[in-house]
């Protein structure tokens, strides 16, 4: 008897039960759009990110060939400058150059 009473009492009003499942459904609902909301901010912030870093690597790399470009430049212009006439006309007057400061700062800087 006192099993029947109990299970009587829990639907007792079937209609506050009901409203009571309608406003935890609805709650639970809101969770959910807050949460899909949450999830469709996320996926485009990693997109631009990732859309982002792209464009990042590919300036990188374009940097990098860009200053490989410019080291061979300079090597090649290196190259000319040192097989060039005037460096081999003047590799005397250079040489005698660098034997007088030799001397020069052997000499304590003095003349």
């Amino acid at each position: 008897m006192g099993s029947i009473i109990s299970v009587r009492s829990s639907f007792k009003d079937p209609q506050a039960q009901l409203i009571q499942l309608d406003l935890q459904h609805a709650r639970d609902q809101a969770r959910l759009s807050e949460m899909e909301l949450e999830l469709r901010r996320q996926s485009a912030r990693q997109a631009y990110l990732s859309a982002l870093a792209s464009l990042r690597e590919a300036e990188i790399a374009k940097r990098d060939q860009m200053l490989e470009e410019l080291r061979a430049e300079m090597k090649a212009l290196q190259a000319a400058f040192l097989s060039s006439t005037s460096w081999r006309v003047t590799a005397p007057l250079r040489s005698v150059m660098r034997l007088l400061r030799r001397e020069n700062d052997s000499n304590g800087g003095k003349s």
